[in-house]
């Protein structure tokens, strides 16, 4: 990876909006969103926890929760090699280094980078669109981002069973109206799904994405958690997700 913290002509540093944390983002490419820090609040770590996050982008997940958990080891796994030298300096950049660390390897290989069941956690929020449904983006970050080029859902599970020690936790965020896609194949790699909430735009509008709690070789027990709904009106967060950003909309969330 490259050394030094700097920030290159096409990236911006930004402090993201109610937490002490700075990163470094494609001025163009893909910017991370609120699914992205939905994902962090739900992630539950333990102390002395080694997590992994699959498809980890500019690391904007692991950051958060690395400034939450002082007493955990992250590493992201990143096909991009320059979002992953990216993240490593925002890392850098919140003294974050030493135990928040970004690869860029393939979740399809990483058999040949990491030992089986060698984490206690593994997390991610993955393309949402299918390779060849609807239009792909030509910029390429933003299109690995969205549309399954790199790797499946069934990739992301297969690299999730492989990673994560017996009775570890996955936790993952995915749109509703592939929700069935993700539950099955969870439980077909032998990862139970333990813990559902659907997340809403409005409370009177239909659910946009899902967040999974699973637990390898857990038993059958599901509880679906009351739904989490981001805007109380348009351009006004509901509470909870208020609270994350002090009131602050979407957008200053965002840095953009």
């Amino acid at each position: 990876m490259t050394g030094g913290t700097s920030r290159n002509d096409d990236e911006t540093r930004e402090r993201i909006t109610g937490r002490n944390i700075v990163i470094l983002q494609k001025r163009e490419g893909y910017r991370f969103s609120i699914d992205a820090v939905l994902l962090s609040e739900f992630v539950r770590l333990k102390r002395f926890d080694r997590a992994a996050e699959l498809g980890s982008g500019s690391g904007v997940i692991a950051l958060l929760l690395a400034e939450r958990h002082r007493n955990v080891s992250i590493t992201g796994l990143e096909i991009q090699y320059e979002m992953a030298d990216m993240a490593n300096r925002s890392a850098a950049l919140n003294g974050f280094e030493k135990r928040t660390t970004f690869i860029a390897v393939d979740v399809r290989t990483v058999r040949k980078y990491c030992g089986v069941e060698s984490f206690d956690v593994v997390f991610f929020n993955p393309p949402y669109r299918k390779s060849g449904s609807g239009r792909v983006n030509p910029q390429g970050h933003k299109a690995t981002a969205r549309h399954e080029l790199h790797g499946t859902i069934d990739d992301f599970l297969e690299a999730s069973a492989f990673l994560l020690k017996a009775k570890g936790r996955l936790y993952a965020i995915y749109p509703a109206k592939r929700a069935v896609a993700l539950l099955t194949g969870l439980r077909k790699k032998g990862i139970e799904p333990k813990k559902l909430r659907f997340v809403h735009s409005f409370k009177e509008s239909p659910a946009s994405f899902v967040l999974v709690e699973a637990i390898k070789r857990g038993g059958e027990e599901l509880r679906v958690e009351p739904p989490l709904i981001i805007y109380e009106s348009p351009g006004v967060y509901a509470a909870e997700v208020g609270s994350i950003f002090n009131g602050k909309n979407v957008r200053n969330a965002n840095g953009e």
